[in-house]
């Protein structure tokens, strides 16, 4: 079961927030992605392999990991206006990095993680300047090979992650659980088909969306020890999807996010 879970579960996920994605163009497609398809199934494993007290220090890790994808996101939007996706890469890779290591020697309880977490995703989208207008101009067809490629880095990541937490401990374990896989996957294919504003909006979209993130690792890190496994996913699983509702509702912070007639080819 266990297999399964990391073999199947997150890279579904990943598949179907892509999918949807591509229905209603990069921003909202980056705040599907901000959904957490992929530390969700992390800490689940975690809990069943580890133990629930062992997942609930990866889930307040996780919240701090944040500080980390946001930096990423911010880095990667502003050297995109300048360079190449590679050396807009590798720059949001050092500043993720940084920040990863510096918070690696600083485990923070779940309540001033939440803040600080919170506090970097909407800090960091103020900074794009998100606009909600989709680009104009050609658009390149999507890759057949791109659906599994973001399956295959997904299910990668999520047992790297599960196999080594035993020698990375449950904080880093958590922090390595938010650091930008999937939105490397999804920032670069973006900035190479569609252009640097365009991978602005999907940033900024995917930082909006981390909120329901933030709720879920939250939840996981105060509830497992009261609910258990099963009854703190679930919970942080409604937390999240209530939250992410609340954002993408008609008159919320996302709604102005959403474009009208493009084209299948066109979706992130």
């Amino acid at each position: 079961m266990v297999i399964a879970l990391k073999l199947l579960l997150a890279p579904g996920l990943v598949l179907g927030a892509t999918l949807a994605g591509r229905r209603w163009g990069e921003a909202i497609g980056g705040a599907l992605g901000g959904l957490p398809v992929v530390v969700g199934p992390v800490l689940a494993i975690l809990a069943l392999e580890r133990g629930d007290a062992y997942a609930a220090r990866a889930g307040a890790g996780a919240l701090l990991g944040l500080l980390s994808l946001s930096a990423f996101a911010v880095a990667y939007a502003r050297a995109a206006r300048r360079l190449a996706w590679p050396g807009a890469l590798l720059l949001a890779w050092a500043a993720a990095a940084l920040i990863t290591w510096g918070l690696d020697a600083a485990p923070i309880a779940p309540g001033p993680a939440l803040v600080l977490a919170l506090a970097a995703l909407l800090g960091g989208r103020r900074l794009l300047g998100v606009s909600a207008e989709p680009s104009a101009g050609p658009h390149a067809a999507i890759p057949a090979w791109d659906l599994g490629l973001r399956a295959g880095v997904t299910a990668l990541l999520v047992l790297s992650i599960t196999g080594a937490s035993a020698t990375l401990g449950s904080h880093l374990s958590g922090l390595l659980a938010s650091l930008p896989i999937l939105t490397t996957v999804l920032a670069v294919f973006t900035h190479a088909r569609l252009g640097p504003e365009a991978t602005e909006r999907l940033l900024g979209g995917l930082l909006l969306g981390c909120v329901s993130f933030a709720a879920f690792c939250f939840v996981v890190a105060v509830g497992l020890s009261g609910l258990g496994t099963a009854g703190s996913l679930l919970l942080a699983a409604v937390a999240s999807v209530v939250v992410h509702a609340l954002l993408l509702r008609p008159g919320g912070p996302g709604a102005l996010a959403r474009p009208a007639g493009r084209r299948v080819s066109d979706r992130v």
